[in-house]
């Protein structure tokens, strides 16, 4: 399985701030791709990316920091859910990245 990040059309808040782009340091022009009703019909802002991606390599990260991998996600300004934590500790653990025990180290640690 590759961990990929999903593409998704811009936000809202997005499309505005990089219209506040275009100009700031010489006169520009924002060129937009797409309808005023596909903007007005888009999201106010996308969901944060620890909610949209795989978490397998930040589970490491966090584990090789010594932390709770759970708590510690868990503290994120806008966390991901349980569920994707806990897929992304089988996914490890069935790769044999971490001790099958507590899931909590890594191996050999």
């Amino acid at each position: 399985r590759l961990s990929t990040l999903e593409t998704v059309w811009v936000s809202q808040s997005s499309a505005i701030q990089r219209l506040g782009r275009a100009g700031r340091v010489r006169r520009g022009k924002c060129f937009r791709l797409y309808t005023r009703l596909q903007l007005e019909q888009a999201p106010w802002r996308t969901s944060p990316e620890m909610q949209r991606c795989e978490l397998s390599s930040t589970c490491l990260q966090a584990l090789a920091m010594k932390r709770e991998v759970r708590h510690f996600l868990s503290r994120a300004p806008d966390p991901p859910s349980r569920a994707a934590i806990e897929t992304a500790m089988e996914e490890l653990l069935l790769l044999g990245a971490v001790c099958p025990a507590s899931q909590s180290s890594l191996p050999g640690k």
